[in-house]
């Protein structure tokens, strides 16, 4: 969250670290660890819970619809791999 400014990268909404929040924080992997994203800083962004899932929703079959789109999120992401 410290990397990401306590912002909710999609909506931009402030990140509020208690539990009586309107949202709660969400770890979202960039590509799906199922097209082989790593588990690694700089494949996660911070989402709140209502965008985490429609996140989910669009990319669930990139590696299907636009697997060129995946391979340069691979080569900025898996750099190292």
């Amino acid at each position: 969250m410290e990397r990401d400014d306590h912002t909710y990268q999609r909506c931009g909404d402030e990140v509020i670290d208690n539990l009586e929040a309107a949202k709660s924080a969400n770890v979202h992997h960039i590509i799906p660890v199922v097209a082989g994203g790593p588990d690694v800083p700089e494949n996660l962004i911070t989402l709140c819970e209502g965008c985490h899932s429609e996140a989910h929703r669009d990319m669930k079959h990139i590696h299907e619809s636009n697997p060129e789109l995946l391979g340069k999120l691979r080569e900025v992401v898996c750099e190292d791999d």
